[in-house]
């Protein structure tokens, strides 16, 4: 709902251009610096912007890798544990029976304290693997350590189109600057140019609340149409014409509701003036066709949902 116009270059002199086009004097970010605080500022601004790739490969081989690691000292540790339990020095034979004996295990004492470097070992990587009982008992929730880090990013939506559209178009914009970010980045997100080039692995901070097909619709022109019938009015915060969701949601909301009260009023009106059998089952069917067209147009409802309206 918010796209700069893309700077002019060799790749987009040729492109069309928006008419929400934030000036130099408009611009709420000017005191940021190019780049990476420049679009960190714009993510504060429009969090459904603030993308990021999960890297699934990336944490899956890093579970791997602290997996092995934990297996491998697991079986140090029980031979250790075996040895431990046999022999006559110091008090290691005490280990397996007293957790005492194993945390003051020392040089002197012991001839080695190898047993507790293990345990203390596996503890370290345990925390980065999954949550500790003792943390999760004392806060009461999980800590986000790898598995429950991974489970929450897996859980995490992608990015709405129209927001991916509205960061690959401030990015190219004069107020950004299109070289300023011109690294590897454009793997991540896509450009004004190859917007489809975009990582297939985004994930929202802040997603956009899921509404129904028309008022997404609704919500893509709606910029062009406020621009179009009362002019270009910048919003003070962004820099850039804007039209709050809330607004779209109450205008289809209403919509909607005359559309219901409408289609049943209607679908007596003309069986009234219809003497063939024939075709008021012609009708029923029509209208029974258009209300589940609006049952999935106009409104969230599920597919079992619509099925059990049109089928009533």
């Amino acid at each position: 709902m918010r796209l700069p116009t893309p700077a002019t270059s060799t790749a987009t002199a040729n492109k069309p251009t928006n008419t929400d086009v934030p000036t130099e004097s408009h611009d709420p970010l000017k005191k940021f610096v190019r780049g990476y605080p420049k679009l960190a500022g714009r993510m504060a601004l429009v969090p459904e912007t603030a993308m990021f790739r999960r890297f699934r490969a990336l944490n899956f081989k890093n579970l791997l890798y602290l997996q092995n690691e934990i297996m491998t000292l697991e079986k140090k540790l029980q031979r250790w544990e075996k040895h431990d339990s046999r022999s006559p020095v110091g008090m290691r034979h005490w280990y397996a029976r007293d957790n005492a004996f194993l945390c003051s295990s020392s040089v002197e004492r012991d001839g080695g304290t190898e047993q507790r470097d293990m345990v203390l070992k596996i503890r370290e990587l345990l925390k980065e693997y999954s949550p500790s009982l003792q943390a999760s008992r004392s806060t009461n929730s999980l800590e986000d350590h790898a598995l429950i880090q991974q489970h929450t990013i897996l859980k995490m939506s992608p990015p709405d189109v129209l927001d991916l559209k509205d960061l690959q178009h401030y990015i190219a914009c004069d107020q950004f600057g299109i070289q300023y970010l011109a690294g590897i980045e454009e793997e991540v997100w896509g450009s004004y140019d190859e917007p489809n080039k975009h990582s297939d692995e985004l994930i929202c901070l802040r997603p956009r609340e899921h509404t129904d097909v028309f008022s997404k619709w609704l919500g893509s022109k709606s910029v062009a149409i406020v621009t179009k019938c009362f002019g270009k009015r910048p919003d003070s915060k962004l820099g850039v014409v804007r039209v709050r969701v809330r607004k779209i949601q109450d205008m289809t909301y209403g919509l909607t509701t005359g559309i219901a009260s409408a289609i049943p009023i209607i679908c007596i009106a003309v069986l009234n003036e219809v003497d063939s059998k024939g075709k008021r089952i012609a009708v029923i069917a029509a209208f029974n066709v258009l209300l589940a067209l609006c049952l999935a147009l106009l409104t969230e409802a599920k597919r079992y949902e619509v099925f059990a309206v049109t089928a009533s």
